[in-house]
């Protein structure tokens, strides 16, 4: 299960973003990709892709393949080692994350935005990237406290699964008041 690709965190949304992730292709961050010619490039659709692109870690970032790789360990093997050793590299990488998380949340709010789509989708993915650092401090502090068990990687990644299918809910929702061929446009990469 892949956490979130933000922000993060995916980061995280970093982090977490879960299957649950939420991947996102469009033009604007791919050279690879040309537009179609039937692609939406309202500023409408330029701005809700801005502001998840500002909240999107980059596809190298290897705090979020640490994370996901010392989750995926204990889901797989659900063994001593893989919870002691997730025990020993959180505490730096959950403090790693928790400044991305910020700098995330700067970077969208800092997102130039003048639709009303693209207020509402900032603010909901401001919203979003709060929740992400509530549930990874969360977890941080329960490992910290506790230790690590399968059973905390378990509840851990369902809270990120939450929290990522409540985005791309809010996502949906804020394109509701899009013309029709920016919400396909925008549902099409909130989808995948």
């Amino acid at each position: 299960m892949k956490l979130l690709a933000l922000p993060i965190v995916g980061v995280v949304f970093v982090l977490l973003i879960a299957n649950g992730n939420i991947t996102f292709d469009y033009s604007s961050s791919s050279e690879s990709s040309a537009p179609s010619s039937n692609e939406p490039r309202s500023p409408t659709v330029r701005e809700v892709f801005a502001v998840i692109d500002a909240a999107t870690a980059g596809p190298n970032d290897l705090d979020d393949a640490q994370i996901n790789a010392l989750v995926e360990r204990v889901q797989a093997t659900r063994n001593r080692a893989a919870t002691t050793l997730l025990q020993r590299e959180l505490p730096g990488l959950a403090r790693r994350l928790d400044r991305k998380i910020e700098a995330l949340h700067g970077r969208v709010a800092r997102t130039r935005v003048t639709t009303s789509v693209g207020v509402k989708c900032r603010s909901a993915t401001l919203r979003f990237l709060g929740r992400q650092r509530v549930v990874f401090r969360a977890f941080a502090r329960q490992v910290a406290l506790r230790g690590a068990t399968p059973g905390s990687v378990d509840r851990f990644t369902t809270r990120v699964a939450r929290v990522s299918a409540w985005y791309r809910g809010q996502i949906r929702a804020c394109a509701a008041g899009a013309a029709p061929a920016d919400r396909s446009a925008i549902e099409a990469a909130v989808s995948g």
